[in-house]
């Protein structure tokens, strides 16, 4: 929460703590990329943007981890508004790329 400023006791802390559910969920489905190599074969596959691609290769080097994961807009509120907007959200900790996000 505080990564995105939201105060978890605000008005929309609980459908970003729902949000926050989806994105783990969506992950756990998703697919580990261990190496450059399959980070760049991801550049014809999903829509991901160089600097996307540079970004987890540059992880990757330095032993982080890095998924992709997918959302559906049948599913939960928080899931579908999270599959429905383009969004990025850069911190210390993380990097969450959803620009190529559309309905």
């Amino acid at each position: 929460m505080k990564a995105v400023g939201v105060d978890p006791n605000g008005p929309v802390g609980e459908l970003f703590r729902e949000m926050h559910y989806e994105m783990i969920s969506g992950m756990q489905y998703g697919e580990t990329i261990a190496t450059s190599n399959q980070a760049e074969q991801l550049a014809n596959k999903h829509e991901f943007t160089p600097d996307v691609i540079e970004r987890m290769k540059e992880a990757i080097a330095q032993g982080k981890s890095v998924y992709t994961g997918s959302l559906s807009s049948d599913g939960p509120f928080a899931e579908s508004l999270l599959c429905m907007e383009m969004f990025e959200i850069r911190s210390d900790e993380f990097f969450i790329n959803a620009f190529n996000n559309y309905w």
